[in-house]
């Protein structure tokens, strides 16, 4: 993890406020669940490493700044929000109807006998 001990980021110039920080924090931390098991332990990784980030900016909120240093509050916002656009919460299902469609196609494509409901033709109806 690369910090910046000069704090030279433009946005750190900017005032932030306490709404701006729990904001932040809301955003690093309110990603959606994962759609199965598989996609649950995807989010966890992710929020763990916006957890991270979200917890480093909140001790150096709440912290006193240094003399001279009192922008550090606004860098370290700035910083977390960069870490966000790094990290965001993706690469994982969300939507359940997506979890079944993905298996209906790995199925399918196995060869596997589907029905129109896309599960396995067992043939106790009389059908193929």
């Amino acid at each position: 993890m690369e910090i910046n001990p000069t704090r030279t980021d433009p946005a750190a110039d900017q005032p932030a406020t306490d709404h701006d920080a729990l904001a932040a924090i809301l955003e690093a931390l309110d990603i959606p669940f994962g759609a199965s098991t598989g996609d649950e332990e995807i989010r966890a990784k992710i929020l763990s490493e916006r957890l991270i980030h979200a917890l480093g900016m909140l001790s150096d909120w709440l912290n006193p700044p240094a003399p001279g240093d009192e922008r550090h509050a606004a860098w370290s916002l700035a910083y977390l929000r960069e870490q966000l656009a790094k990290h965001p919460a993706t690469g994982y299902r969300t939507d359940y109807a997506q979890v079944m469609a993905d298996w209906t196609a790995e199925r399918a494509g196995k060869g596997l006998d589907l029905d129109a409901s896309g599960l396995p033709d067992s043939g106790s109806d009389g059908g193929s």
